[in-house]
């Protein structure tokens, strides 16, 4: 959601380019066709973020995936 007057009429030009800081403890997984993050909170509650990761190769799949295991085990 736009901020200003001056993020509303760029949104609506250039379209909506906002990111979204989610405070999460664990990251649970992709869904099936890597369409959704799962990930939890502090407090047990879940997160599913939408994401169109359907088009990126194998490789940097796996290399995500790699990276939020080193990650969860320090």
């Amino acid at each position: 959601r736009p901020f200003s007057v001056k993020e509303y009429f760029h949104s609506l030009f250039h379209g909506d380019e906002y990111f979204v800081f989610v405070d999460y403890e664990h990251i649970i997984g992709f869904t099936e066709g890597w369409r959704e993050l799962q990930a939890m909170n502090g407090h047990g509650g879940i997160y599913v973020i939408p994401l169109d990761l359907a088009q990126v190769g194998y490789k940097d799949k796996m290399a995500m995936i790699e990276a939020i295991h080193k990650h969860s085990d320090t």
